[in-house]
Parts: structure tokens; C-alpha cells; sequence
């Protein structure tokens, strides 16, 4: 017969908790993200399936650009309008996944997005994966002029609408294209004000038109343009405290 109080004596210690769980959530503080390798360090573990067991006790998120190799949480995370956060060149998505993200930007947007527009946004090359959603039959697609246009299946009609009326009166250029490589260059802010001074270039409708060319959100272009006509710009604070880029430490093995 069992004894009753050596089996709850038994329970107790089989649910305790993972010693290197608060040393794990103290390391991705300490250091924003960390790889699988990292990961199984602290755990003190070689097996996949127990990391993954042990993240799924708390939020996390993988990168979607170096085929997920990067992990952080999503407190750490500092999302753009985009829901986009970088950190050392690794990207990740409040969505998860880029077939995720992708998604939500197309159900969001006003005009689709070209995967040049998209390429811009992700910072990583796109073109499989909206081949793959278009395939699965998950977005729709039209050749409009030299690149195929991406929308959501919800909002087709709306979005080539607009998309074709845009491309009527302000087709995207070669110019704009160096534009766009351009801003692609700059952080979050610098983005906004640029695109409100290409929207105050343009004039009446300027916003709208800058966000169709350079697949941004109509709200950030207007905020941008509100920020320079105010002269709001204080260039000693590009960056939030705490955003900038260390650089991520190779660990040698002993």
C-alpha cells in the first residue's frame, strides 16, 4: 500500500518548478534574444522538446528572418507600426511567423503591397512566401505594370481599386524605387519624417500618395508630415533608450 503523504511528498516534487526557468527569463533581460544553443545551456539540457516545453510555460517568439533561430519575449520586444521589431539585424513579429505577418498586412492595408514594398517592410527577402500564400490560395495577386500587386482575399476589390487609381495618377518611378531602397536605410523615425516630407512635396493628398508608393500606414505618413511642418524633431533621441543594436557575441565552445 502507498503512503498517502509519500506520494503528495512525490507530486510536489515532480510539479516543482524548473530551477533555470528564472535564470532563463533573466537572460533573455539581460540579452534580448537568445539561440537554441543559449537556450539549452541554461537549461542544462541537449533535447529540443524540453526547450520547447519549458518556452511554452511563458509567451515567446521566434525570428522569422535566419530561419527562426533567434527566441525573445514579447515584453522585450519594441514593435514598429509595421509590428515589426529588429534588434542586431534579427527580426521578429508580433504575428509570429512571416506567412502571419504578411497576412495581417494585407488584410490592413489600403492598396496590397508589391513584393518589393514588402521586401522593404520585412527587411528580408519575401517572394516565396507570397508565392506559397498565393498558391495555397490565401491572397490574390494582379500583374499591375512591371510587378505583380499582392491583396487580401477579404478586401480585393477595395484595395485594386485603390491600387489602380494610385498607379493612374502617381506611378512608382525608377526615381521612387531609389527612394524606397533609401528608406529602407533609416530607422522607424527617420522613415516617418521622410515620408511627411515627401508628403508635403506632393501636397494636397500627399499622405495618401506616399503611402501607397512606399507601403506605409496613411497615419504614420500624416504624423510625420505633422512633426516636420512643427519642426518636432529632435535628432538627439532617434532612438528610444534601449534600442540600440550591440552586436551578438559568437560563444566559443570549450
Amino acid at each position: 500500500m502507498v503512503n498517502k503523504w509519500n506520494f503528495i511528498h512525490h507530486s510536489n516534487i515532480m510539479r516543482a518548478p524548473n530551477p533555470n526557468l528564472a535564470q532563463l527569463k533573466t537572460e533573455f533581460s539581460s540579452k534580448c534574444i537568445l539561440t537554441m544553443t543559449e537556450i539549452k545551456h541554461i537549461l542544462d539540457t541537449d533535447v529540443n522538446m524540453t526547450v520547447y516545453r519549458t518556452l511554452s510555460t511563458f509567451s515567446y517568439l521566434s525570428s522569422y528572418s535566419h530561419a527562426g533561430k533567434y527566441y525573445t519575449l514579447p515584453e522585450i520586444a519594441q514593435f514598429d507600426d509595421h509590428s515589426i521589431w529588429e534588434y542586431s539585424q534579427v527580426y521578429f513579429s508580433q504575428f509570429g511567423t512571416l506567412k502571419k505577418s504578411i497576412l495581417h498586412l494585407l488584410k490592413q492595408s489600403s492598396a496590397g503591397y508589391t513584393a518589393t514594398e514588402l521586401k522593404g517592410i520585412f527587411k528580408i527577402p519575401v517572394y516565396n512566401t507570397v508565392l506559397s500564400l498565393y498558391k495555397e490560395k490565401q491572397i490574390k495577386r494582379e500583374q499591375i505594370g512591371h510587378e505583380y500587386v499582392y491583396f487580401s482575399v477579404s478586401k480585393y476589390d477595395l484595395q485594386f481599386q485603390e491600387r489602380r487609381s494610385g498607379v493612374t495618377d502617381h506611378s512608382r518611378s525608377e526615381y521612387d524605387d531609389y527612394l524606397f531602397l533609401f528608406m529602407s536605410t533609416l530607422n522607424e523615425k527617420q522613415r516617418r519624417w521622410f515620408a511627411g516630407l515627401q508628403s508635403i512635396e506632393f501636397g494636397y493628398g500627399g499622405d495618401k500618395i506616399v503611402a501607397q508608393k512606399f507601403g506605409l500606414d496613411v497615419k504614420t505618413v500624416a504624423k510625420g508630415r505633422n512633426e516636420v511642418e512643427a519642426r518636432d524633431i529632435d535628432v538627439t533621441r532617434i532612438r528610444e533608450v534601449g534600442a540600440g543594436r550591440p552586436s551578438i557575441k559568437k560563444t566559443s565552445k570549450s
